[in-house]
């Protein structure tokens, strides 16, 4: 048998293995359906895709405004985003191998890699102060809501400001 067999057979097995051990989870998630709303459920993947083409839509504005991928279409380009996506969720890299996999994928479009990488930078930092805007709208709300303990309001807000601090630090010392 090649490797790439053998790569593959020991993968069925390690996923057969988690099945197994996994089992009385997946049997309680299956009981879990029954008490899900089927309209939020039913918007749960044209809002994932969307949001992959969103994430994508950052890279690739990055890169066309460099004068990189002119003549990529919108479809070309949401499937490098869905590849892109595939590979920061299969490998346990923590969105590190989304690095070098965008260099290679966008080294076939003409891309230089440390321009595939200043993209991939500008869209972990986008999508971190946008994570931080929606911190803050939560803690408005939650302070608005007037039923939360005032200590978790008080240490939310200690959380968002340091966030936000903290991004405003990071913008002032790199820029």
């Amino acid at each position: 048998m090649s490797f790439r067999s053998w790569v593959t057979f020991i993968t069925l097995i390690l996923l057969g293995l988690v099945i197994y051990f996994g089992w009385p989870e997946i049997t309680q998630a299956f009981g879990l359906f029954g008490k899900i709303n089927p309209w939020i459920w039913s918007l749960l993947i044209p809002v994932q895709l969307f949001s992959y083409y969103a994430t994508g839509g950052m890279i690739f504005s990055y890169l066309r405004s460099k004068g990189n991928l002119k003549t990529t279409s919108h479809w070309q380009m949401t499937r490098m985003a869905l590849e892109l996506n595939f590979v920061n969720h299969i490998m346990p890299s923590g969105g590190a191998a989304g690095f070098s996999y965008l260099g290679w994928v966008l080294s076939r479009h003409g891309v230089r890699p440390g321009r595939a990488t200043m993209a991939q930078i500008i869209r972990f930092a986008l999508t971190f102060i946008s994570f931080v805007l929606i911190l803050v709208v939560a803690v408005i709300g939650l302070t608005l809501d007037h039923q939360i303990n005032r200590t978790i309001i008080v240490i939310s807000i200690v959380l968002a400001l340091a966030a936000v601090g903290g991004t405003a630090l990071a913008i002032y010392i790199i820029g």
